[in-house]
Parts: C-alpha cells; sequence; structure tokens
C-alpha cells in the first residue's frame, strides 16, 4: 500500500511524575522524535492524549510545534481536551498552531454538545472514538428501528449518526468481517427523524475511563 494512502495518528501520554512534571516541552519532544523514528515515517496527525498537568500544558503543545515545524507530523491536535483546555491553548500568547483535531468519546449516549460547538467554530475536527459505545447499547430500540428500516446493523447505524455530525468516529473491531461492515455506512443516510431520535439518547455513558471512576478526562481542572 503505497505510503499516501496510509494516514498514521500517534499520541504522546503525558504522565504525572518525572520529566512530565518537569520538561514538559523536552518530554514530549523526546517522545516524538523516538516515535517517529520507530515508525520510519513521519506522523499525519500527533495528539497530546490527555489534559493532565496543567501547568505543562502550554510547554507540551509548543513541543507538539516543533514536531510540526521539523516535520515530524503533518499535523497536530489533541485528544479528551474540553473547553477550558482548548480555550488555553489558543489564547496563550506562545502558541500559534491551533489544533486541527479533538478526540473524544462521542455517540448518542455520551454527546459533547458545547466541545462540538466550540470546535465547530474554530476549524478543530472532532475525532469520535469509542463511537460504538463498546457495543453496551447495540440492542437499544432507537437503534434497532433504524436499524431495521434501512437493513443494516445497529453498529452501522452509530458509525453512520457520527459521520452526520461531521465527526470521524473510530470503530474498532478483531473480526475483519466487522471492521468491512463498519466502514460501508455510505449506502443509507439517517432521516432528520431518526438522528434526533438518537440525539436525545444522550445518559453520560462514558465507556472508556472505568478504571479512574467514570471519569470524564475534558471536565479535568
Amino acid at each position: 500500500i503505497p505510503r499516501e494512502q496510509i494516514h498514521i495518528t500517534s499520541k504522546v501520554w503525558p504522565e504525572a511524575e518525572g520529566r512530565w512534571v518537569e520538561d514538559g516541552f523536552a518530554a514530549v519532544l523526546d517522545a516524538v522524535n523516538a516515535s517517529v523514528a520507530a515508525l520510519g515515517t513521519r506522523a499525519d496527525l500527533y495528539l497530546i492524549h490527555w489534559p493532565v498537568n496543567p501547568e505543562q500544558r502550554i510547554e507540551y503543545w509548543l513541543a507538539l510545534e516543533e514536531a510540526q515545524r521539523l516535520g515530524l507530523a503533518r499535523s497536530i491536535g489533541v485528544s479528551n481536551f474540553g473547553v477550558a483546555h482548548l480555550q488555553q491553548l489558543i489564547d496563550s500568547p506562545r502558541t500559534s498552531v491551533v489544533p486541527a483535531a479533538n478526540e473524544v468519546e462521542l455517540h448518542p449516549f455520551l454527546r459533547k454538545d458545547e466541545i462540538e460547538a466550540f470546535c465547530a467554530a474554530r476549524g478543530i475536527r472532532l475525532i469520535a472514538y469509542s463511537p460504538l459505545a463498546r457495543a453496551l447499547r447495540l440492542d437499544h430500540p432507537s437503534l434497532e428501528a433504524a436499524a431495521a428500516r434501512h437493513g443494516v446493523s445497529t453498529a452501522q447505524v452509530l458509525v453512520r449518526w457520527s459521520v452526520q455530525h461531521g465527526y470521524v468516529p473510530l470503530p474498532k473491531s478483531v473480526r475483519s468481517e466487522r471492521v468491512a461492515q463498519n466502514v460501508d455506512v455510505f449506502g443509507f443516510e439517517l432521516s432528520a427523524q431518526e438522528m434526533a431520535a438518537l440525539d436525545a439518547l444522550d445518559e453520560r455513558l462514558f465507556t472508556e475511563w472505568e478504571e479512574w471512576g467514570q471519569l470524564d478526562p475534558t471536565a479535568l481542572p
């Protein structure tokens, strides 16, 4: 497969100790250099995984800006950042690049409307991880009704919901047939009524941070 047909996203995951809280700029830049060296090619998108260590947050972002300037990453962005975190990066007189993307958990059972509106107004693309809600609600009646009307799976309905909202969904599966099915969502379109029904399902269902007590990383200080 030609390199130009492959999109590589990588992340740096700051920790709450050591160099991450002492010299965030060097820690991030070293991590990016190491991963790009291991890849043997630049990243198309490099993200800061979460908004930890607020006193180092600008240093982390400046390191990604430097990585982009050096050609280690074509685009740079963040993950799990809330509006306040994004505003901090954008408003800083030291930064010069607006994040290209913000990757957050997004599905009908966990809406992020405030983040969506903020990102849309500033050209920040929303990437939806866990768009299938870890299969915890695939048997929901609203999903089953839409799936039956369109002759698709409930997982495909969830992916299509993300697409119609303008998100970049990241469904995961270890089964090749499911992977193929999850990208086969362009042969149907959810109606306005179906979208509204799915939009109304928000129950603050966090599926990726259970080990930390259902933490919402976008609400960190």
